[in-house]
């Protein structure tokens, strides 16, 4: 029900207020649609598939698959909003437009960059900071990258063994220590934390291709504060 009733904000704000800030309403519509059409049906199908991949297990799942599932389901949310301030700035209804998608493909790559961090504090963060039980992915499951990445490197004796762990309770830290070592001595950990700094070079790339000004450094603080949070 909030997620109903914040699509309803969004919708009004569209098509309300921004309207009654100058938007012209070609444009107004545009956006409206472009929420309607794109991000609600690649968000609910990256909802989906996360629900789903629960089901299939991640020993049968590849990382190119969780990829496209957190682009489905934080990256195009992400990519919607600067892509929509970027056509608002630029009194442009092209979505194509090179500006608009260069901003469009920062968020993006934010956007993974912000989930592989978020499944790294599910494992190895403070829960004091992080604000939910930590290891609470592993109890689930839930087919995170490192997990992904560890099950493919692991010796079958020591993958086994990880599968052995899952859906454990998040509270067991005997359980939590063990999936954590068996992941980091996989390499899993140190491919993760590279795949995300190549996300945030690519951001950054992206951002560097517009002038130098507050707003460009309100965003790469915003991409630092992204990758760099505890909580």
């Amino acid at each position: 029900l909030a997620g109903d009733l914040q699509q309803a904000w969004a919708n009004r704000m569209l098509l309300h207020r921004a309207a009654e800030n100058g938007v012209a309403p070609e444009l107004t519509v545009k956006l409206a649609l472009r929420l309607q059409d794109f991000v609600h049906r690649e968000l609910i199908s990256g909802e989906a598939l996360d629900v789903e991949f629960a089901f299939i297990g991640p020993e049968r799942l590849t990382a190119e698959q969780v990829n496209r599932m957190l682009y489905l389901k934080t990256g195009v949310l992400l990519r919607f909003c600067a892509e929509t301030g970027a056509m608002i700035a630029l009194n442009t209804a092209d979505p194509d437009h090179p500006r608009v998608t260069a901003l469009g493909e920062f968020a993006t790559q934010a956007g993974i960059a912000f989930q592989y961090r978020d499944d790294w504090l599910g494992l190895y963060g403070d829960q004091a900071e992080f604000g939910k039980p930590i290891g609470s992915d592993l109890a689930e499951a839930k087919p995170t990258m490192l997990l992904i990445r560890a099950l493919k490197t692991l010796p079958p004796p020591k993958r086994s063994e990880l599968l052995g762990l899952l859906g454990r309770g998040p509270g067991d830290t005997t359980v939590l220590n063990r999936a954590r070592t068996l992941i980091r001595d996989s390499g899993a950990e140190t491919a993760v934390r590279h795949e995300t700094e190549q996300r945030l070079t690519a951001a950054r790339e992206c951002l560097m291709s517009f002038p130098d000004n507050r707003y460009r450094r309100l965003l790469a603080e915003l991409l630092d504060y992204m990758v760099g949070r505890t909580a």
